[in-house]
């Protein structure tokens, strides 16, 4: 789960796989140099120390989903409850993805994932009851990504 190897023509990278690592890589450099552009534009050094797998499963980015009951505005989203709205789509939406017709325009905020999409990978995920294969694209969904705890 922490290491970069060759498998078949491909590639295989294990979910705790820093971004540090992915970086540094030289096969990610040699044959892969999206991954290492991808890997060297997230954050500073002090957060590409943290791992692949968390880098794919972050929460979408979006104001009005994280707007906390402190400030005295809460929104209820359509993140936070099917009877909500997508206040991003008439609202203030800037880094959102205000294009379609879909449920909710926050963004998925993971570098990773737009230069694995691009080279068409696929994530293998493991639990108590056996593990799947997804495309990288089957990841993610409008309000956030497929895994669920224990699944």
């Amino acid at each position: 789960m922490s290491n970069i190897h060759h498998i078949g023509n491909g590639l295989a990278i294990g979910t705790l796989v820093t971004i540090n690592e992915l970086e540094d890589s030289d096969l990610i450099k040699n044959q892969y140099p999206i991954l290492r552009e991808a890997a060297h534009s997230i954050g500073s050094p002090q957060i590409r120390i943290c791992n692949l797998g968390g880098n794919l499963l972050q929460d979408v980015r979006c104001w009005y989903y994280r707007r906390s009951p402190l400030t005295g505005n809460v929104y209820n989203c359509r993140r936070k409850s099917e009877s909500g709205q997508c206040y991003a789509a008439n609202g203030e939406n800037q880094y959102h993805a205000v294009m379609g017709n879909c449920q909710c325009f926050a963004v998925c905020p993971s570098d990773m994932a737009a230069a694995l999409l691009a080279l068409d990978a696929r994530v293998n995920t493991v639990n108590a009851e056996g593990g799947r294969s997804l495309a990288i694209d089957e990841l993610y969904t409008d309000l956030c990504h497929v895994l669920k705890a224990g699944k």
